[in-house]
């Protein structure tokens, strides 16, 4: 006979400070008996969904409860249809571990009934690398074009090929995080200060910090609030890169950059820590993106 899961409840159960959303959904395993459903054990599951997540799947924060919980649907099934419940753990949703677009279906809203499969599913292989994969290296390369037009020349460089590969890979130790974030801060600096100190006139940029060219430049194109939503973020993160592993003198600066990424300190997820950096990072280069965009269009207008 088909089992069921019947969604109880979807309930908010956010703790202070993070990045995303957290949820507890209750829900019953049962069967149908003359068309009533008869619920045989009642179960609840806490579901994570990060604010990184939430943005790529544009939702608003009340659509995403809903698709949160349906995606955790999905997976609950898939874990009930081998009768292996006992083992479920809470189930974290994030650039990782789910598609780039919203489940479709069937919805988990309350009373739903979600039919659980009678042969057991294959589990689900999580992504090889973030979902932003894509998006990210689509932003870099308009960027380079619009500086290409306003500068003359490419403004993000690669000093290395392994390092943008890596940035795309999840998390899971702590190892594996202090990797992803020396990739990371050493893209971010990575700035072609040449085609940037000759745009602000300067003879010489020895000594500069490319960061900080940066910032000078978008603030003479668009102000320095916008030029520090963009370089906060990359300064953020070369602040963690300091910090890890050795870097004990650095200590308050290290931890606001936690703070600043809504991050725990000391990390215990170390997935879902590296989901809201990378998430960071990809909003970042949407805003200099844009940022550029706009300028270009002013020269294009005169």
């Amino acid at each position: 006979m088909t089992k069921f899961l019947h969604i109880d409840n979807i309930a908010e159960v956010t703790p202070p400070g993070l990045d995303g959303h957290q949820y507890q959904l209750k829900y019953d395993v049962g069967e149908m008996v003359s068309g009533v459903f008869q619920p045989i054990e009642s179960r609840q599951t806490t579901i994570t969904t990060s604010g990184t997540l939430q943005a790529v799947w544009g939702l608003s924060d009340t659509q995403v409860a809903e698709s949160s919980a349906t995606a955790a649907a999905s997976i609950i099934t898939t874990v009930a249809s081998r009768d292996a419940l006992d083992e479920l753990q809470p189930i974290q949703l994030n650039t990782f571990t789910v598609a780039k677009a919203p489940p479709t279906g069937p919805k988990a809203s309350p009373g739903a009934l979600i039919p659980i499969p009678e042969s057991p599913e294959s589990k689900p292989t999580p992504p090889t690398f973030s979902i932003l994969s894509d998006d990210i290296a689509e932003i870099r390369d308009q960027i380079n074009a619009l500086a290409n037009a306003l500068l003359g020349g490419r403004l993000l460089e690669l000093p290395q090929e392994r390092a943008i590969l890596d940035i795309y890979k999840p998390a899971v130790t702590a190892e594996e995080f202090r990797n992803r974030v020396q990739s990371l801060a050493g893209i971010c600096v990575a700035i072609n200060k040449n085609i940037v100190g000759t745009h602000l006139g300067k003879s010489s940029t020895k000594g500069v910090g490319s960061i900080v060219l940066l910032e000078e430049l978008l603030s003479s194109f668009n102000g320095s609030k916008e030029a520090a939503a963009v370089c906060g973020v990359l300064k953020n993160i070369n602040e963690l890169r300091k910090g890890y592993p050795t870097h004990v003198d650095n200590t308050d600066k290290f931890l606001s950059a936690h703070d600043f990424f809504k991050i725990e300190y000391p990390i215990e997820n170390y997935e879902a820590a590296w989901d809201a950096i990378l998430g960071g990072y990809f909003r970042s280069m949407e805003k200099l993106r844009d940022i550029l965009g706009k300028e270009r269009q002013k020269t294009v207008s005169k």
